[in-house]
Formats: structure tokens, C-alpha cells, sequence
């Protein structure tokens, strides 16, 4: 059984040019743009290089492998940038905390718990969610 394939629509700009580079390993302590945890000296990691307009120059993004694994996992068509948990909760609540075991199998330790944590926090906020809803 396939996985999930979040599609998430992109109506801003788009970089002028970008380079990925993956399994950079990390020199000092960086934080990862996606769950701002900390990126380990030593630690490996991806790195991408945007430049949005020829004014602004280039952007450094950093992305843990507990992202990358969460990322390659339920995003197939692309990601917006600094949005991935964001995107990954809207398709939790979407499906009701349904997601599927191909899913999880393939994600890392970490990445494994951060969709647990999202999944028990749409139940846990489920039914007051739907009362607000309904009962305003």
C-alpha cells in the first residue's frame, strides 16, 4: 500500500535559482528550519540554497533528517518552506488521525514521534474543536 501524498498548493513566489545538497555534515550547531531543534556539530543534515530575487541574494535553509524523513514520507509534490509541520497537521486533521501504517514505517525515531505527538494532539483537541464548531 502507498503512502500519503500531501499536495500543498504554492501561490507565492518561486526562486530564481536553488541548489539542494544533501548529507551535509554539520560544522558547529545549526538549527533545522522546519522543527527549529538543534542540528548537532557532526550531525548530517540538508542544505538548500534559494535565491528569491537578484536584490535580496541567497537564503541558507537546513533541514535535520528527521524532517527530510518526515518530508520524504508524505510530501511527493514538492513542500512549501518553514511550513512542513504546518502542512503535515492540516493532513492530520484532514484524515482525522488516520494515517497510514506505509507512512510511518519508513520514518526515522524522531520523526516517528513528532506525527504520534500531532496525531494525539488532534484527538486530545478533536472534540473541543467540534463543539466550538458547532455551538458558538
Amino acid at each position: 500500500m502507498e503512502c500519503a501524498c500531501i499536495n500543498v498548493a504554492h501561490s507565492g513566489s518561486k526562486p530564481i535559482d536553488s541548489m539542494v545538497i544533501p548529507g551535509v555534515r554539520a560544522k558547529r550547531n545549526e538549527l533545522c528550519d522546519e522543527c527549529l531543534e538543534e542540528i548537532a556539530a557532526g550531525e548530517r543534515f540538508e542544505k538548500t540554497l534559494v535565491q528569491w530575487d537578484l536584490i535580496e541574494g541567497r537564503h541558507t535553509y537546513r533541514m535535520c533528517l528527521d524532517c527530510q524523513s518526515l518530508r520524504e514520507a508524505f510530501f511527493c509534490n514538492g513542500y512549501i518552506v518553514n511550513r512542513l509541520h504546518e502542512s503535515l497537521w492540516e493532513h492530520v486533521v484532514d484524515t482525522d488521525g488516520e494515517v497510514l501504517e506505509a507512512c510511518l514505517a519508513s520514518l526515522t525515531p524522531r520523526a516517528l514521534a513528532m506525527i504520534c505527538v500531532l496525531i494525539e494532539e488532534m484527538w486530545e483537541g478533536f472534540p473541543e474543536i467540534m463543539w466550538s464548531a458547532g455551538h458558538e
